[in-house]
């Protein structure tokens, strides 16, 4: 059993330069021992191989959601066998992240090739021409504005290529956005790049200041693919918002692979005015989404697919009379429905954040709050986030949240039904990992959670926080209960002092459930604290009569300081007394090897001697742990399995 891959967010950073623009095949830290994510790089045009099935379909399952990992190729038009038993043996998101490649382009119609050597191309670029060429890679044609317009006037199955190693510049450009019909799977149009006779190997650098790819339109377009560019939106700031792909209006049938997007108002923007459908099936490919000045990707679309992906320092920053202002658009990630004229807002089904890493998308405004990376807004269904890694490095001694689906305005319907947040890393500096509303059948497990906060004031620290914050009138426009909540073989670890010079009491709680619905199960469970703050291993608002199951969790701290079981005040002995839960669970050190250690060193994985082995209860256990290992009729508590 391995700990986490030594492989740092700053190497995969670093690939953004360095790398060859090829980030697919055998790249990504595999599904339960399945095909690694990309599968073994052979890719029919529009697809992304054997290794990345996807819901709705077999991959999924039922109720328990933990699915047999067949996959549904069909369903999204990226599949293939699916991810093994719907877990990653692997727990850093990509690996040997520079070894891959995605092999020559596939193109069933046209080609036509552009090579120009604009600023910023390497040494070796040799320009093409617009009245001496022909198109062919071996007398390629010159100019963004020439490959434009090839590009808007393509058929489907035809192919814009632009020299690796080559710069062009758009500053000048209309957006580049394919007319005519929606093309199928198996002939999208393309946008990419290819390697000239020079062995140049840097993905294409496409530099200007405006907005790139952008629809707005009552009618369904798609069946495009993006593919290895290095999109620039040169000088652009927060008040610009531009956007490297903005889809007003239903888009079907997109794929960005190994796209570079960095510096744009919104690299993504996926919206609706209420009146058009959703746009659907739009995957976001081992990607950088980077230095966006406003928010990385706003909006999503079903069956939507983000995976293998980067996202780092995207959010907004504002400065009045010298002194930062927290802005409105501040997110990696903002899963929000459009405005829709029959219910007041746009249910996305069944989106997939997979085997990413976020790191450092946080600003912090003067009000001492900082961004959070992924939100979720307007009542999501059948939402999965698996696999990713969230690191957040500043030292802004802030309240910081990972993902985030809270809100206070009574017109923001934050509801997640269905969904499922499982196996993965949040490190360092959050306040809170997982804050979330209404969220029936929702189901949390394998989750690794360092929190390392420095509060300089009173905040609440924690790790899994299901409120009763519910808003709405009624109807459509009611949050919904929060039935069915799972939350299992979680590891928690806080480390917590209080730095505020006037008092007062900073506090941790491992897991909150609210006041709401019935049949919670919260089982094996290990809870670790350091530090000076008080810790309230769980907040357990709902009646005793309302949990399903409640045992086998473990929980403890370091240091003198105030502690109870649940927030009420009960210690565990008098909560057992009082609900009849926790019967077989403990008030101990639940062992993790290194849970403070900095990424890529920390490690939660049971130490010799730990509590957390075979200690677990079977009956309610995540079937596999974060390995992707089979638990057993003895499972480990926490996330991993010794």
């Amino acid at each position: 059993m391995s700990k986490a891959s030594a492989t740092s967010v700053a190497v995969l950073l670093a690939c953004v330069v360095a790398c060859s623009g090829t980030i697919g095949g055998e790249a990504g830290g595999a599904h339960g021992g399945a095909a690694s994510p990309g599968g073994d790089g052979d890719r029919a045009a529009g697809q992304l191989g054997d290794g990345d099935g996807t819901p709705p379909g077999d991959g999924d399952g039922d109720g328990a959601r933990n699915g047999d990992g067949d996959g549904d190729a069909e369903s999204v038009d990226v599949g293939g066998d699916g991810d093994g038993d719907g877990y990653r043996a692997g727990i850093d998101p990509i690996d040997a992240l520079a070894d891959a490649d995605l092999g020559a382009p596939e193109v069933p119609g046209t080609a036509t090739y552009f090579c120009d050597c604009q600023p910023g191309a390497e040494g070796t670029c040799v320009p093409g021409s617009d009245s001496d060429g022909d198109g062919s890679m071996d007398s390629p044609y010159r100019t963004s504005e020439r490959a434009r317009t090839a590009l808007l006037s393509s058929e489907c199955g035809d192919a814009v290529l632009l020299c690796r190693g080559g710069s062009f510049d758009v500053w000048g450009a209309g957006a580049w956005m394919p007319n005519g019909e929606t093309c199928e799977p198996g002939a999208y149009r393309k946008l990419g790049a290819y390697a000239p006779a020079s062995g140049a190997e840097a993905r294409p650098l496409v530099i200007g200041r405006r907005t790139y790819f952008q629809t707005i339109s009552d009618t369904a377009g798609g069946g495009f693919e993006v593919e290895s560019l290095n999109l620039r939106c040169e000088g652009c700031d927060a008040d610009d918002g531009y956007r490297g792909f903005q889809f007003y209006g239903p888009q079907r049938n997109w794929l960005i692979e190994d796209v570079v997007m960095d510096g744009f108002g919104f690299a993504i923007q996926l919206g609706s005015d209420g009146q058009r459908p959703n746009s659907e099936r739009i995957v976001v490919a081992r990607s950088f989404v980077i230095n966006s000045t406003q928010m990385g990707i706003l909006g999503a679309a079903d069956n939507m697919i983000v995976h293998d992906s980067v996202f780092r320092n995207n959010a907004c920053m504002r400065f009045d009379a010298g002194q930062a202002q927290q802005c409105a658009l501040d997110h990696a990630w903002y899963i929000d429905g459009g405005e829709n004229v029959e219910t007041g807002y746009s249910r996305f089904q069944n989106v997939t954040l997979r085997d990413s890493v976020f790191e450092d998308n946080c600003n912090v405004g003067s009000d001492g709050f900082c961004s959070c990376a992924v939100v979720v807004n307007r009542g999501q269904s059948n939402l999965l986030i698996e696999g990713n890694t969230f690191i957040n490095n500043l030292d802004y001694e802030a309240r910081c949240v990972a993902i985030d689906g809270t809100g206070t305005s009574s017109n923001r319907i934050e509801s997640c039904l269905g969904c499922t947040i499982r196996n993965n890393q949040f490190l360092g500096g959050w306040t809170r990992a997982i804050q979330l509303n209404g969220s029936p059948d929702l189901l949390v497990e394998n989750n690794v959670i360092q929190i390392a906060e420095s509060a300089r004031f009173p905040v609440h620290c924690a790790g899994i926080y299901v409120t009763d914050n519910r808003h709405g009138d009624g109807g459509d426009d009611e949050e919904a209960a929060s039935d069915n909540l799972t939350i299992r073989n979680n590891s928690m670890y806080f480390e917590a002092d209080l730095q505020d010079p006037g008092g007062g009491t900073e506090e941790c709680t491992g897991v909150e459930i609210p006041d709401q619905g019935s049949s919670h199960v919260v089982v094996n469970n290990a809870i670790y604290l350091r530090g000076q703050a008080d810790l309230d291993c769980f907040s357990i608002k709902a009646p005793s009569s309302d949990i399903e199951a409640m045992d086998h969790n473990l929980c403890e701290r370091a240091d003198v300081g105030a502690f109870t079981w649940n927030k009420a005040g009960e210690d565990l002995a008098q909560w057992q007394a009082l609900t009849g839960l926790d019967g077989n669970s403990r008030r101990e050190d639940p062992g993790f090897a290194a849970p403070g250690a900095a990424h890529p060193d920390q490690d939660f994985r049971a130490s010799d001697g730990s509590a957390m082995v075979d200690r677990g209860g079977a009956s309610h256990a995540a079937p596999m742990s974060i390995e992707g290992t089979e638990r057993g009729g003895e499972p480990d508590v926490g996330a991993h399995e010794r």
